[in-house]
């Protein structure tokens, strides 16, 4: 199957201003989107492009459609909703407190591990 897509002037610039935008933010997956867009503007056949891009023929017509139907806000990849991202390790480190409030039968000083942030209190009378 041929794809046979034009743009305008201006909406090609735009096209390869966001390419320019991907490749310096490292997009992977945009940089890919985009260039399957650029050879079917060149009239490549979905099988060409999916053997020249590593994608499938149905990824490369999906590409085509969604810029069809969304223009260029199609070009957007969002994060998926799910679990919010960790702490940092530094916030959830364990350290080793000098504890001397259980002071032990032996006459040494004891020690507590605790998260950092929340060091053991001596309670005072």
């Amino acid at each position: 199957m041929v794809i046979r897509l034009r743009l305008k002037l201006k909406h090609l610039e735009k096209l390869l201003d966001r390419l320019h935008q991907a490749h310096t933010g490292g997009q992977l997956r945009l940089v890919k989107r985009i260039h399957t867009l650029l050879f079917a503007l060149e009239g490549k056949s979905a099988a060409d492009i999916a053997e020249i891009s590593g994608l499938s023929e149905q990824c490369a017509r999906a590409c085509v459609t969604a810029l069809i139907l969304k223009g260029l806000d199609s070009l957007v990849y969002h994060r998926p909703p799910g679990r919010p991202a960790r702490l940092a390790k530094a916030k959830k480190a364990w350290i080793l407190f000098g504890d001397e409030c259980g002071f032990a039968p032996w006459g040494s000083l004891s020690y507590t591990w605790a998260r950092r942030g929340r060091q053991p209190t001596v309670p005072t009378s």
